[in-house]
Order: structure tokens, then C-alpha cells, then sequence
């Protein structure tokens, strides 16, 4: 993750890869949240497939094979339920926040496009946000 653009890392297991999704810098003022460099989020993910030419999350090792693209919405965006929220992070295996941490530092280090981190928009591969026709209040992310 990064603060300043706030860039969130949200990792799929399925997929065996991260997102970085762009999110306004005065979310965590807004929502009261800590969204300091290394904060632990929690995603809800749903899954699709799309045409190989338009995935911009590419499967790492361990992917399912199943999905070419990702929702990830973060949960902690979403809800106040910080209870439920502390146990299901607590549930994830330090190797998990490992990966993501590792997977996020080399997609920033190749300047790898952001998606659009709000609910509605996080699904829209970076190539359909260049389309008019998918072209959101904000715009591509870069």
C-alpha cells in the first residue's frame, strides 16, 4: 500500500495475485480509519472471467485457474463491524499478508496501473476504463 496516491493492495487467492486500487487520500480522514503503509484491509472478492486481452491481473503459481478477473471490495470501507473485521483478519495466515505485501511491492515497483478502488468500479480492468463507454467520475487511474 502507499498513502500519498493511496494505493490499496487486495490480494485473491483465487487469482494468486494482488490489485492496486486508487482511493481518494482523505478516505481515512473520512471514514476515521488509520490507513497508514502496512495496515491490514480485509476484501470481499467475487470473481468473472473476461478475454485474455482486457485481464490486467495476471494468475500467479498458485492461482485456481477458474477466473481471469477480479471485485475486490474492501470491507473495511464498507462496514462499521470492527469486531468482525479484527477476527477475520486475525484469521489469515502471516504468509498471506507476506504474499500480498511482496506481490504489491513488485507491482509497484513496475508502476503496474491502479483500478479504481470505490465498490461500484474496482471490477473495470484498466483496459475497459480507457473505453468511453466505462469511463468513470474520476477517470483511468494511473
Amino acid at each position: 500500500m502507499q498513502t500519498d496516491p493511496l494505493t490499496i493492495a487486495a490480494y485473491s487467492p483465487d487469482i494468486d495475485n494482488v490489485m492496486l486500487l486508487r482511493l481518494p487520500n482523505t478516505l481515512g480522514d473520512d471514514l476515521n480509519l488509520d490507513l497508514k503503509l502496512g495496515a491490514r484491509l480485509v476484501t470481499c472478492n467475487t470473481y468473472g472471467t473476461l478475454a485474455p486481452e482486457f485481464c490486467d491481473i495476471h494468475p500467479g503459481p498458485r492461482a485456481s485457474g477458474a477466473w481471469t478477473n477480479c471485485n475486490c471490495v474492501v470491507g473495511d470501507l464498507v462496514t462499521d463491524d470492527r469486531d468482525r473485521l479484527m477476527k477475520l483478519k486475525n484469521s489469515f495466515p502471516e504468509e498471506a499478508w507476506e504474499k500480498c505485501r511482496e506481490y504489491a511491492a513488485e507491482r509497484i515497483s513496475q508502476n503496474h496501473p491502479c483500478r479504481d478502488g470505490r465498490p461500484n468500479y474496482s471490477w473495470i480492468p484498466i483496459a475497459y476504463q480507457k473505453l468511453p463507454p466505462f469511463r468513470v467520475r474520476g477517470g483511468y487511474c494511473k
